[in-house]
Order: structure tokens, then C-alpha cells, then sequence
């Protein structure tokens, strides 16, 4: 599986597991939407897989010691 993929332009990076079934990629997703994520899962060969990212707030965030 790619570890990373693009999905409207904005690249996402694998959480590196291939789910069974929708529902416990479903539940992964909802799980990472709650930390602040954006998520997107595709199926593929019978496995879900679920993409996510995030954009840091500010560019204080990204200098911080």
C-alpha cells in the first residue's frame, strides 16, 4: 500500500494499517476526525485503508524548540 496519497490536491499520509471491514476503518477515521485530523479511507484488494492529515494552526507551531 502507498504510504502516501494525494486526495483533492492535499497529500495524506497512511496511519499503516489495512482494516478488515468498513466498519473498523470507520472507526479509526472517526477516531483520528476527533484528534483534529482530516481523514479519507479507499478500499483496495478486499482492506480499507485510512489516510489522514494535518495542517499545522500557525507558523509558531512549526518553530517551536
Amino acid at each position: 500500500m502507498e504510504l502516501s496519497r494525494v486526495f483533492d490536491g492535499r497529500k495524506f499520509m497512511w496511519d499503516g494499517i489495512a482494516y478488515a471491514g468498513p466498519a473498523e476503518a470507520d472507526r479509526a477515521a472517526e477516531s483520528y476526525r476527533a484528534d483534529g485530523f482530516e481523514v479519507q479511507s479507499c478500499v483496495a484488494d478486499g482492506q480499507w485503508f485510512v489516510y489522514s492529515r494535518r495542517v499545522p494552526r500557525d507558523a509558531a507551531s512549526l518553530s517551536q524548540p
